[in-house]
């Protein structure tokens, strides 16, 4: 995981937010150099089809109705992360788009796209995304649907670096201390590494620190998910909540909006047997808060 060191927003046109964001990633990706004859040529590790129809995928496909979620982009040591606010239409699955499917969610940009020679036609985005990076050497980029957001991820390829350093003993310390609090299901993905997550999620909560006090509320769901799977009553007891209270229904809100929880049965939100699960960032922020409260 490399350190946080630049970020951009950029505001504008369509176009010109496209162009600048696509030089940002480049710019912050790695160039290989190679000798052909008495020339040399200098090509991104990951090139540059892929991450532009990425990027043209965001544009066309995000949800622009919720003015306040905006398309992330990462750019970290082992991946290049796009994220575009708005999961997939309810009649397509992340198997259907994989395979080719596609429906426009809006349709006058897609159209514009098109008729400006940007896109060549509905629904092989994802496909020349893959078929790009795999021609390239590169591993098979991971797409899907978290949520309500579309997660494509890049991944760059390794690099063998002197420099590198392994976990100290504290470090390995603390996850081997959390693997045995939380759920056995938790304890393989603390196991490959949670890094990325923590520091994205380091930056996101830098103007929002009473979140990750253990006494929250909002990290209190957290704490009580990283044991058990719940239903809201289920967190309202364990919580010691007399009721399921409307200040627990918009945190719970909340948290989903920020990916950190998920239904156990996304397919049936009304289900009677509907509870709430940590996601890999919900893992992550979990750690952060247990190391909060040790630390004070």
């Amino acid at each position: 995981m490399s350190v946080f060191t630049d970020k951009k927003e950029y505001g504008g046109d369509i176009f010109t937010m496209l162009e600048s964001t696509q030089s940002f990633v480049l710019n912050h990706i790695n160039l290989k150099g190679e000798i052909k004859g008495p020339y040399r040529t200098d090509t991104c590790e990951i090139p540059v089809p892929p991450i532009r129809e990425a990027l043209i995928n965001a544009v066309i496909h995000r949800d622009y109705v919720n003015c306040g979620r905006d398309i992330k982009v990462g750019i970290y040591d082992d991946i290049v992360n796009i994220v575009s606010p708005g999961g997939l239409p309810n009649t397509i699955t992340i198997e259907d788009a994989l395979n080719g499917r596609s429906e426009a969610r809006n349709r006058v940009v897609a159209h514009v796209f098109k008729e400006l020679g940007l896109i060549e036609q509905w629904g092989n985005g994802i496909n020349r995304i893959v078929t790009a990076c795999v021609e390239h050497g590169l591993q098979t980029p991971t797409i899907a649907e978290k949520n309500d957001f579309f997660d494509v991820e890049l991944i760059r390829p390794r690099t063998i670096t002197t420099d590198s350093q392994p976990e100290t003993k504290g470090e390995q310390s603390e996850l081997q201390l959390e693997s045995n609090l939380v759920q056995p299901e938790f304890k393989n993905l603390l196991e490959q590494g949670i890094e990325r997550e923590q520091q994205e999620l380091q930056q996101e909560f830098k103007d929002r620190q009473p979140e990750l006090r253990p006494e929250s509320l909002y990290a209190a769901i957290v704490l009580k998910l990283a044991e058990n799977n719940l239903s809201k009553q289920g967190l309202a007891d364990a919580l010691g909540h007399k009721s399921i209270s409307g200040q627990l229904k918009l945190i719970l809100s909340k948290l989903q909006e920020d990916s950190l929880i998920e239904w156990t049965i996304p397919e049936k939100p009304n289900s009677s047997k509907q509870k709430y699960k940590l996601t890999k960032r919900g893992l992550a922020f979990y750690v952060l808060v247990k190391r909060r409260g040790r630390n004070e």
